[in-house]
């Protein structure tokens, strides 16, 4: 299968503010993109998955 970049739009709450954010991810389908962005923020900021809220995902133009 072949690889595909999303671009993910969201936010998440840290120490009560909200903080947005812009990502790529290249993975095989849309829900594997949103695990690895999770994991990323979750894991650089110490937070839970239920504090990301992701609003928005596309195939990134390259």
């Amino acid at each position: 299968m072949d690889m595909t970049v999303f671009e993910i739009k969201g936010q998440y709450k840290e120490k009560g503010k909200d903080h947005k954010f812009t990502m790529q991810a290249r993975a095989e389908t849309e829900k594997y993109a949103i695990d690895q962005i999770m994991s990323r923020i979750g894991s650089t900021h110490k937070i839970k998955r239920r504090q990301i809220a992701i609003e928005e995902v596309n195939e990134a133009k390259e």
